[in-house]
């Protein structure tokens, strides 16, 4: 009991301390890092680390240009010799890998245990009315999605960038002030790996956990398309305003 209080006692003893880095400093680790692009595995129980490392540089045709690196938790970084070729990689997005979706984005400066998790999709837009196909339209479909980054108004398609760790959306409710009611539906170009009961890219269907919350009685109340996941998203429109400025306002 005596060696027990005795470390009981130790351990309250424990101190921490700051430590201020220069800006300097700082500044030059953030430049040595311009070159540089940050991914993460957005289901490592299925994608290798070492394979995605070895083989990427590969695909990009920049083996000897290329460098990577595993950063552990899942996420990796590859390092490139010159600027010139990184557009190129960022302009195909998205990447996938032992089939499951990759999250690639330019370091920054940021501390977050989820960063990165940003993966942009093109998304094309189907079962809007002609009448009410406008650009205002899109963007507040897009705006349900993620960070808009293009609108393809002629295509039906938005470029947006979206939490790989959130649920996708594959369906939109639109209540009109008639009485009527459109869904839309969102095709992702490029998904490949998602769970066919919650649209998470981080796991598949047995290992959801929203699997193990019907089977426990604890369900949602979340919209479900015919496959069971929670994909849908109802957007609320008042009465009396035209289409495009209830929209203008989402």
């Amino acid at each position: 009991m005596a060696q027990l209080a005795s470390n009981k006692s130790k351990a309250s003893l424990v101190r921490t301390d700051t430590v201020t880095i220069s800006n300097s400093v700082l500044a030059q680790r953030i430049q040595q890092f311009s070159m540089t692009l940050i991914g993460r595995l957005m289901n490592p129980v299925r994608q290798i680390m070492e394979s995605l490392v070895a083989n990427f540089p590969k695909i990009w045709k920049l083996e000897e240009k290329v460098v990577g690196a595993d950063l552990g938790q899942g996420v990796f970084q590859f390092n490139f010799d010159d600027e010139e070729d990184i557009p190129s990689i960022l302009q195909n997005r998205p990447y996938h890998f032992d089939g499951w979706m990759v999250s690639l984005e330019r370091w920054e400066p940021i501390i977050s245990s989820s960063y990165p998790s940003a993966i942009n999709f093109w998304v094309k837009v189907t079962g809007i009315p002609m009448h009410l196909w406008e650009v205002a339209t899109l963007e507040a479909i897009g705006k349900k999605i993620g960070k808009i980054q293009e609108v393809d108004e002629e295509a039906g398609s938005l470029c947006v960038f979206v939490n790989g760790f959130n649920p996708l959306i594959f369906k939109m409710v639109v209540p009109l002030s008639t009485g009527d009611e459109i869904v839309v539906s969102l095709e992702y170009e490029k998904l490949v790996g998602v769970c066919d009961h919650c649209s998470r890219m981080t796991h598949d269907s047995k290992v959801c956990p929203e699997v193990h919350k019907v089977g426990t009685g604890h369900g949602t109340d979340e919209q479900s398309d015919k496959r069971g996941g929670s994909k849908s998203c109802i957007i609320t429109l008042g009465a009396g305003k035209s289409l495009g400025s209830m929209l203008r306002e989402l």
